[in-house]
């Protein structure tokens, strides 16, 4: 292009490469496309940016979020780089004061002309999609985040363990992912060991009695609800009994998981929920308890708060079985 600016090319001598670049400048000029391509080299830049910059974060969270814990899910999700980076803000904002300029001519020379009605089209197309990319570069909550990015939760809330051994005995109690423990009661120290009877009541080393042993923990998966159902504030009570006599918690268990759960279920008003159970809380941070209990029941609660009623298919829910040596740990996570 270089060539456009030479004004006495005329006079060097007329070899293929001169040939071309008078040709090019017969077309870019005297055809008067060089600013409609000019232009849309500028889109195409601009389009490029506004994707990888602010478009693209989506899908890549999408992608990489069941690889991060939470905290790092959170941190490189809902941090916009077109907020964060000012570099690629201030390009972008010029880019399309760049584009407004050229607009603003072509508009003129439509007037003029009645021509080029595609690029006027497509100018304003990718002007609104750039001022949209800069309005939304802010950061957003995590109710905005969970719609976008799919649904987590920050952790696991108050999951307790019953023990039930046949007869008074001396239990150890562990987990094979002890770093994902947040807080603990009694203090959890590598293990808890109690001395446990067969009504459930526990006794640390120094005599302490406890009813249950208490933890929560950083929740490492995603819930996508495709199973559950569809709760209002007006059923809750009933839905939580009916489904937790099915899966197998005593009165007393049930009255404490309530107890903790209704009033959420209440503020939310309209609810879906599901839960997790023993096999894949297994998998998440499995439960070693020596001696090994004959029947073990783990439960997670999983409730997300929509605005209008869901179908939603509905899942089918096990009966636990007591039998021997039995522990049961309840808990749940609010998406």
């Amino acid at each position: 292009l270089s060539f456009l600016y030479i004004k006495n090319y005329d006079t060097i001598k007329e070899n293929r490469e001169v040939k071309i670049m008078k040709k090019i400048k017969k077309l870019l000029i005297q055809k008067k496309l060089l600013l409609p391509i000019i232009n849309i080299i500028l889109l195409i830049i601009t389009a490029f940016i506004i994707y990888w910059h602010f478009l693209s974060r989506y899908a890549q969270c999408r992608k990489f979020k069941n690889e991060m814990p939470y905290y790092e899910r959170v941190k490189y999700c809902m941090e916009n780089p077109l907020l964060q980076d000012v570099f690629w803000k201030v390009i972008l904002i010029v880019l399309l004061l760049a584009i407004v300029i050229l607009l603003i001519i072509i508009i003129k020379k439509h007037k003029k002309e009645k021509k080029d009605w595609l690029l006027l089209i497509i100018n304003i197309m990718i002007l609104v999609l750039g001022i949209a990319g800069i309005i939304m570069a802010k950061p957003i909550s995590e109710e905005e985040a969970n719609s976008i990015y799919g649904d987590w939760a920050n952790t696991i809330d108050k999951p307790i363990l019953y023990l039930y051994p046949e007869k008074e005995e001396k239990v150890t109690v562990t987990f094979e992912h002890p770093e994902n423990l947040l807080t603990t009661y009694p203090k959890y120290k590598n293990n808890w060991t109690v001395t446990a009877s067969s009504n459930g009541d526990l006794y640390a080393k120094n005599g302490k009695y406890y009813y249950a042993l208490y933890w929560d923990e950083k929740n490492t998966t995603t819930e996508d609800f495709k199973e559950g159902f569809y709760v209002t504030k007006e059923n809750a009570i009933e839905f939580l009994e009916t489904t937790l006599t099915q899966i197998g918690l005593t009165e007393r268990e049930q009255n404490e998981f309530i107890m903790y759960w209704l009033p959420i279920l209440e503020k939310n008003e309209q609810s879906i929920v599901n839960y997790t159970l023993t096999e894949e809380r297994q998998n998440e941070n499995k439960l070693i308890i020596t001696p090994q209990p004959d029947s073990l029941l783990r439960i997670r609660i999983n409730i997300k708060k929509v605005n209008q009623k869901v179908n939603i298919k509905e899942q089918k829910l096990p009966t636990f079985t007591r039998e021997g040596f039995t522990a049961v740990e309840w808990g749940g996570a609010k998406y």
